[in-house]
């Protein structure tokens, strides 16, 4: 069965009037491809919940759009959702014997994709990497104390690489999660064995910890993607010549 024969939904925004569609009956949050604004689809009314930004004014940066499809482990995937990201955040250096934390600021995207069986891929996006990234529960939950943290397998003290807060700029397709333009969340991320560990985390107004999630990403480069959403064989009838991929530089932190 086709994406568009499973279509759950369809309703028109509050704000414009323009359609929309829903492509999983998991979806909570729907962005408006005419005005942007957001939705709260789990919802009769739907009711707008921000007026929403321009599409115009967050262009995907690569090959990756809204309705592509891929094959990942033998399934078929459609992207159906992105969020556009920006960490203020602090990283940890280690040059030549001294050591400490500088200020970044890092934009991302993160792109939701819906799976033929009803699961979920995200891939992360910056400037220059890619990576997958998984939501999963650990042995030993944590979130960090200061710069140290508990590892999430073995319990034992690793050190914070980075940390700080994550802003949502902009939000467009579908969410199971609240993805309100403004809304921010605190993360702290670890590296082991070249895959990146991150704890996300909320508060309620009076301070305390409203919810708690982890994650893990693993790199993967650009080629193999355009491979999973059969983009070579369109690249190889646009251009003849033989093509060359630079390497995925240093994976940088999604949340």
């Amino acid at each position: 069965m086709s994406f568009e024969e499973k279509k759950v939904g369809q309703f028109k925004c509050q704000s414009c009037g323009g359609g929309l569609e829903l492509s999983s009956k998991r979806t909570k949050y729907v962005s408006c491809p005419y005005c942007g604004s957001v939705a709260d689809a789990s919802t009769d009314a739907y009711k707008i919940l921000t007026k929403g930004v321009s599409p115009d004014k967050f262009k995907p940066r690569s090959f990756i759009k809204l309705g592509m499809r891929g094959n990942f482990d033998g399934k078929e995937y459609k992207v159906i959702g992105r969020t556009c990201w920006r960490n203020d955040y602090k990283e940890y250096w280690d040059e030549d014997g001294e050591t400490g934390y500088s200020d970044e600021k890092w934009n991302f995207e993160e792109w939701l994709l819906l799976g033929e069986d009803g699961d979920y891929k995200s891939i992360i996006e910056d400037e220059d990497s890619f990576a997958f990234a998984e939501s999963f529960i650990p042995n030993y939950p944590s979130i960090p104390e200061g710069t140290q943290t508990k590892d999430f397998n073995d319990n034992k003290n690793v050190r914070v690489l980075e940390y700080g807060q994550s802003e949502i700029l902009y939000f467009e397709g579908e969410s199971t999660y609240l993805v309100k333009p403004g809304s921010v969340v605190n993360f702290s991320q670890y590296s082991k064995n070249d895959i990146d560990f991150i704890a996300e985390w909320r508060f309620f107004e009076n301070g305390e910890i409203k919810e708690v999630e982890f994650f893990k990403e693993t790199k993967v480069f650009g080629r193999d993607l355009k491979k999973a959403f059969r983009l070579e064989e369109e690249d190889k009838e646009k251009d003849t010549r033989t093509p060359v991929d630079s390497a995925a530089k240093k994976q940088k932190k999604r949340i």
